[in-house]
């Protein structure tokens, strides 16, 4: 036994809007890749001052024996968040 189908025309209506929709979908695609790339580039500098700090902080633990040297990095970093101190 054989089928034959035979679209109507709502059918291919519903086709070639829906491939029109493509472009516009890739456009937005493409704007929300734009935004995620200037996003990265705002972290970029992050991660580098977080390198920064973790070498300073190994670099202290190293020189001082560990716990002292944790607690002054920890200090450091919360004096240059202008973070308040607890104690």
């Amino acid at each position: 036994m054989e089928f034959i189908f035979w679209p109507s025309s709502a059918w291919v209506t519903l086709a070639v809007s829906s491939f029109a929709e493509i472009p516009a979908a890739n456009d937005e695609i493409g704007s929300v890749n734009d935004e995620i790339g200037s996003v990265n580039d705002e972290i970029e500098p992050m991660n580098d001052e977080t390198g920064r700090v973790n070498v300073l902080s190994t670099d202290a633990r190293l020189r001082t024996g560990g716990g002292a040297a944790q607690c002054s990095a920890t200090l450091a970093l919360m004096l240059a968040e202008d973070r308040p101190l607890r104690f």
